[in-house]
């Protein structure tokens, strides 16, 4: 019997201290120490870094700053002067010129503007034309109806009238010069008229006498606006010799009586305007230097 509760005795011990074993395990197990659960619950400042950005973090990932909104909204210069065309941009572009064979010049020459409508479309060549030559006029795009193509005295130029009243706009001319053995060969140029430009003309009107001074390589007044059948005079004060001469340069023809002789220095040269329309000249000497004047002569039936 006492054996019997000996190991009874000893059966209880083991189990207690299994229990307790148990106990422990689970404790590891289910219940964190105290600095586990503080490792846990409260994150260490480096911890709590990860898991919060920062201020600028958080602003590069929700709210876009300055720069970048600007980037999405508001182009930069270079970006607006792509999508926005310049006002050089907007205005129609002016083709380029194509010469034929034989080209001299032509009335209005290419690139030129005009505050009024040329009385004429002149071109000039260095060997004779046939009879098929033909000029095409459009203005921005649409084409014009000219007067009958006609060809000069000796048929080294060919002309035709515009209309009065085309009205502003891009001029591009189209031509085919033929020769006496029927060959052609095409040819473009193209000029600009814009009625707004009268604005920047000195205006004498009204006036029968006109005097223009040469001085210093050009012409004073440049621009300006007479009545029909007014005099002008040209007083030349430099002390080189200058020339009136009507354009084109160099074959002079397009108002074939305003060409002078040199004029000395003191010495004058007078012309009476008959022909409205807007005239322009220039002195042969003096081309290069941009020695160029315009004279528009207001008909006296308007």
């Amino acid at each position: 019997m006492r054996q019997v509760l000996m190991m009874i005795s000893l059966l209880a011990s083991v189990l207690t201290a299994c229990s307790s074993a148990s106990a422990d395990t689970m404790m590891k197990q289910v219940t964190p120490t105290s600095d586990a659960m503080m490792a846990q619950a409260t994150a260490t400042p480096d911890t709590m870094m990860k898991p919060m950005p920062t201020g600028d973090a958080m602003m590069s990932q929700t709210t876009p700053t300055t720069d970048a909104m600007m980037a999405k909204t508001s182009p930069t210069p270079d970006a607006m002067m792509m999508s926005t065309p310049t006002a050089e941009a907007m205005m129609t572009k002016l083709p380029d010129q194509l010469f034929a064979a034989h080209f001299v010049d032509s009335a209005p020459m290419h690139g030129q503007s005009f505050a009024v409508v040329p009385d004429k479309v002149l071109i000039n060549f260095n060997f004779t034309l046939d009879e098929s030559s033909s000029i095409n006029v459009t203005k921005d795009n649409m084409p014009i109806t000219l007067g009958k193509v006609m060809l000069g005295e000796r048929k080294l130029s060919m002309s035709a009238i515009l209309p009065k009243d085309a009205g502003d706009g891009l001029y591009v001319v189209k031509y085919k010069a033929c020769w006496p053995d029927k060959s052609c060969h095409d040819g473009q140029f193209a000029f600009r008229v814009d009625s707004k430009m009268k604005g920047s003309y000195l205006d004498l009107t009204g006036k029968s006498q006109v005097t223009i001074r040469m001085k210093d390589i050009r012409f004073a007044p440049m621009t300006l606006a007479i009545s029909q059948g007014t005099h002008v005079t040209w007083v030349n004060d430099d002390s080189v010799t200058h020339f009136i001469n009507t354009d084109p340069h160099p074959t002079h023809n397009n108002l074939s009586a305003l060409n002078s002789l040199e004029i000395k220095k003191g010495e004058s040269y007078s012309f009476r305007f008959e022909q409205p329309g807007e005239w322009a000249y220039h002195c042969s000497a003096h081309v290069p230097a941009g020695m160029v004047g315009r004279i528009i002569v207001v008909s006296s039936a308007s």
